[in-house]
């Protein structure tokens, strides 16, 4: 294959960039924060950082003008993108490219890290690879990064149309909103006017045939992996324990996953579950501080926003809003939280506090936990949870005024609104 010299590298990546403008409208707003958070969330000023399909670079090399003392690894299995950027970037300080298939067990191994990796990022990437690759990604990810590390993934997060079609027709109906005000006389070149042109041209042509025959684009928009749903789910699976929206422009998204800080060994293990308990504690049981800012959410995008308590189970998500409120008695505190169901409508009449999608009888159920204290009888928690309640309530009353919701027993009880 002819040589690629820097001028014709930079000039194709050049017109790559504003090629990517006619789905990305606001695509370098999306690189600024992704560069931002890595900035503000790597803690030194010398980050390991690992590009996941880094395409010819565009990332990497703002990564790298905003952090100079960075290392960036580079990771793409496309000859086309890997060549532009290896001639176009020869000398840049701390750019390496690897070409290796993400999609492969094991694909970290030949990387050679001296040191976990604080950040990995990727931009328009990883919805290309099939679901079960994409999950396995993940989990490869979370033993490469460090305690507390970050995945930074900018891309198109589609919602399920048939969970919720108002939403998924605005995410996208947003976007092309604005790719009218930002392009309104439309786009010099197309996607596929791009790789046409790269195939035509002598000094890319080779490297087209050998993307061609890689078949890097197989399977591409195939599978669920364009959904927002799949990605939160697959990375609460690989063992990320906060994951959220960081920037949002109709349906391109940062979505941002942490995984947990060091801990010391006594705490890892978890709280102890009562015999015959249905959820152990484990990887399972995780803590969303926020949920993403669209409040979708595995198993169905239905909105149901995850609360501030611990979510008890195997699984991350509940088929129904729950709301944590931090319950203490005025002399004797309880020690934790008390999930309460948002649906006051239940058995007001009978309890102060009550729990959602349980028989009147059984409210507590082999998933809720309540650790017993010394201190707190039997007697004074009946007591506690007794018939008295305000008088203005009405019992069959659908939804409660919005100040019975924050204080359910002024008198008794301090309810923490969050």
């Amino acid at each position: 294959m002819p040589e690629l010299d820097r001028d014709t590298a930079r000039d194709w990546i050049e017109r790559w960039d504003r090629q990517q403008e006619e789905s990305l409208p606001d695509r370098e707003d999306r690189f600024t924060a992704l560069i931002d958070a890595v900035e503000e969330g790597a803690g030194r000023p010398d980050p390991l950082v690992l590009d996941l399909g880094c395409g010819p670079g565009s990332l990497s090399v703002r990564l790298l003008g905003r952090l100079p003392q960075a290392t960036v690894i580079g990771i793409d299995a496309d000859p086309v993108a890997l060549a532009l950027a290896r001639a176009a970037y020869p000398d840049l300080p701390g750019l390496r490219l690897v070409d290796l298939d993400l999609r492969a067990p094991g694909w970290s191994g030949p990387l050679g890290l001296n040191r976990p990796a604080d950040a990995a990022v990727s931009t328009t990437a990883l919805h290309w690879l099939p679901e079960p690759d994409l999950r396995s990604l993940y989990a490869e990810l979370a033993r490469v990064l460090r305690p507390g590390g970050l995945l930074l993934n900018g891309d198109h997060f589609g919602l399920d149309a048939e969970q919720s079609p108002v939403l998924a027709h605005l995410d996208k109906a947003l976007r092309q909103r604005e790719e009218l005000r930002r392009f309104p006389g439309g786009h010099p070149e197309s996607w596929h006017g791009w790789w046409d042109a790269a195939a035509a041209d002598p000094a890319l042509s080779g490297y087209v045939a050998e993307r061609e025959r890689r078949r890097v684009d197989t399977d591409h928009h195939a599978t669920s992996s364009t959904l927002l749903a799949t990605h939160v789910d697959a990375l609460a699976r690989a063992g990320f324990a906060e994951i959220g929206t960081l920037w949002q422009r109709g349906d391109t998204r940062l979505l941002c996953g942490v995984l947990p800080a060091a801990q010391p060994a006594s705490l890892a293990a978890g709280p102890a579950q009562p015999a015959g308990s249905a959820h152990p504690a484990g990887p399972g049981s995780r803590r969303f501080p926020q949920p993403p800012l669209d409040g979708a959410q595995p198993g169905g995008d239905g909105g149901e926003p995850v609360g501030q308590g611990l979510i008890a189970g195997p699984h991350p998500y509940r088929t129904h809003a729950v709301v944590a409120v931090a319950v203490q008695h005025l002399d004797d505190p309880l020690p934790g939280p008390v999930q309460v169901g948002a649906e006051p409508h239940e058995d007001l009449s009978r309890h102060p506090v009550a729990l959602a999608d349980q028989a009147e009888q059984d409210v507590l159920g082999a998933d809720v936990v309540v650790t017993k204290r010394n201190g707190l009888a039997q007697r004074q928690l009946e007591h506690l949870l007794g018939p008295r309640r305000e008088r203005d309530v009405p019992g069959r009353r659908v939804l409660a005024p919005a100040d019975h919701l924050l204080d359910l027993l002024p008198d008794r009880l301090n309810a923490d609104p969050e």
